[in-house]
């Protein structure tokens, strides 16, 4: 364990870097609602409001109301409850009662598991293929994976679900060399390894896709060998079990909420190219894994990263090649796994038709297993051809430097970044700030989650010193939310017709949404633009 703990402090420092450089985004202030205990309705609607009044639902809650916390969670959200109850817990542990939750106290349980899955990869490895050498490299290519640590660094459930994904293929490797010694399996084994799955599964509902990799690999493994199905058999107890529990859990949770989080996934059958992409997505999201080159610029400051990821992207394609040319016989156990894992998140996007492909955050189900079978065939290559002992060791430092760039944001960067929003707001605007978000329609009785105006307002809230140079004339700038239900205009808008000027009005559109058409004269349009992602028109309003 002690050769460990220098990757380990890695993986940590890697993770909590990015943490603390990395602007929040729409879907962590959709997580950190139900982090600070609350219901995703707190938030006023229709209402110019303060910035304080509109952050009400990242306001912790008291440390009594878990329970309370986790039904809003299960009556408006799709997620299962274990993050979100860690990330509960470490908040009570590190901020007051009523106080606006802090990005990095969301954050820190996503760092924190994140990093462990450095150690329990390291074990499954070691379990799987008995080659020390092939452990510690994978032990060191998740602390420096470009995707792990990019999920690692996000107040989201993803860097836990990869965690669980190790240390069930851990729970995997081990129950199967037991069979292979010919040694009696332990009731605390199947019994752990049921545990490990069935909270991996209250982490995220695709766990389930991991859970019968599992079995598969079980099965075709025994089939493979052509021993008797007696271990086999009995080894496939715990998978089996977890599959049918999984699905009992799955028919009674089912979707959770009402909130539609992955419409923006949906396969339109019309469009053929899309069934096509889907393997190139998910090699995409494997190659991910190992390197990612620097694909956004928000300052000049990080230029260096983008050009030093780039150039890292280049050379770990080329180290990368030469391993897979030099690697012998994969393992068969992790071999079985990562394509069964593949396999079962392509038949899910096609079964359910949602192409999960084109979400990197769903490579946590396969990601550990092509890790380990990666570390594997880099062990093996470190010993044929000549320079053995570089091809190995350079990958590894273009992993590291492609893990900075994450960490900069330039590498696999958010879909919103709302610092620069917030930046082309204070250049543009002269007179008192009204931020408008205009959210989508949401039919009545529909969850009120993921919309761009909180963690906008998020960002706002924990950066003090950019409220102050929002400021104009004194006053510092007023939000409201404009929500309809679909048939009728939001109530809102007569506020902007009436409010009293002279004002710059932002009107932030939700996902693309129709542009808010004002009624004043005394409203001259600016610009429609996109700052960081968030499309947006520009009113000066002077009556």
């Amino acid at each position: 364990m002690t050769p460990l703990v220098p990757l380990i402090l890695l993986a940590v420092a890697l993770r909590l870097l990015g943490a603390l450089l990395r602007p929040v985004w729409v879907d962590e202030a959709a997580s950190a609602i139900f982090t600070a205990g609350n219901s995703s309705w707190i938030t006023p609607q229709n209402s110019l409001v303060s910035l304080s009044d509109f952050v009400a639902s990242l306001r912790l809650v008291e440390p009594g109301q878990l329970v309370q916390a986790l039904d809003h969670l299960h009556r408006e959200d799709n997620h299962p409850p274990l993050h979100f109850a860690l990330a509960f817990v470490t908040a009570q542990l590190l901020q007051e009662p009523g106080a606006v939750l802090q990005p990095l106290t969301a954050r820190l349980p996503a760092v924190l598991c994140g990093s462990l899955a450095v150690p329990l990869l390291h074990r499954a490895v070691l379990a799987a293929s008995g080659e020390r050498r092939a452990a510690s490299l994978a032990a060191a290519a998740m602390a420096v994976s470009p995707l792990a640590v990019a999920m690692g660094l996000e107040a989201r459930h993803y860097a836990l679900a990869t965690t669980l994904v190790c240390a069930a293929l851990w729970a995997l490797a081990a129950g199967w060399r037991h069979q292979q010694e010919g040694r009696p399996l332990p009731w605390r084994l199947p019994a752990g390894w049921l545990t490990l799955n069935l909270l991996g599964l209250f982490s995220h509902h695709l766990f389930v896709l991991c859970i019968a990799s599992q079995l598969i690999t079980v099965v075709v493994l025994a089939s493979l060998e052509q021993r008797r199905l007696s271990w086999p058999g009995r080894l496939a107890l715990a998978p089996g079990l977890s599959l049918l529990l999984a699905a009992a859990w799955l028919a009674l949770q089912g979707a959770g909420g009402g909130a539609d989080q992955t419409a923006w996934l949906a396969l339109d059958p019309r469009q053929p190219l899309q069934w096509l992409l889907m393997p190139v997505q998910l090699l995409v999201t494997a190659l991910c894994a190992v390197l990612a080159p620097g694909t956004s610029l928000a300052h000049l400051w990080q230029w260096p990263f983008v050009i030093a990821a780039g150039a890292a992207t280049l050379l770990g394609l080329l180290a990368l090649d030469t391993i897979v040319w030099r690697a012998g016989r994969p393992t068969p156990l992790l071999l079985l796994f990562s394509v069964s894992s593949l396999a079962l998140l392509l038949g899910a996007s096609l079964i359910s038709g949602k192409d999960f492909s084109r979400a990197l955050r769903y490579g946590f189900v396969f990601v550990p297993g092509v890790l380990g079978l990666l570390a594997v065939a880099a062990s093996q290559a470190q010993g044929r051809g000549r320079g053995r002992g570089r091809v190995v060791p350079v990958l590894l430092g273009c992993s590291l430097v492609c893990c900075l760039a994450v960490a900069a944001g330039v590498a696999l960067p958010a879909s919103y970044n709302p610092e620069l929003l917030v930046q082309e707001i204070q250049m543009q605007s002269r007179e008192p700030i009204v931020l408008v978000f205009q959210e989508r329609p949401v039919p009545d009785g529909q969850p009120l989650i993921g919309y761009e105006g909180l963690s906008i307002a998020w960002h706002l809230q924990s950066h003090p010193e950019q409220v102050r140079q929002l400021s104009r004339g004194g006053a510092q700038p007023r939000l409201m939310l404009l929500r309809s239900d679909g048939t009728s205009p939001a109530e809102g808008i007569q506020q902007i017709e009436r409010l009293q000027g002279p004002f710059d009005l932002w009107i932030i559109n939700a996902h693309g949404a129709v542009s808010l058409a004002l009624q004043r004269s005394d409203c001259r349009h600016q610009r429609y633009a996109s700052g960081g992602g968030h499309l947006h028109d520009h009113y000066r309003c002077s009556p």
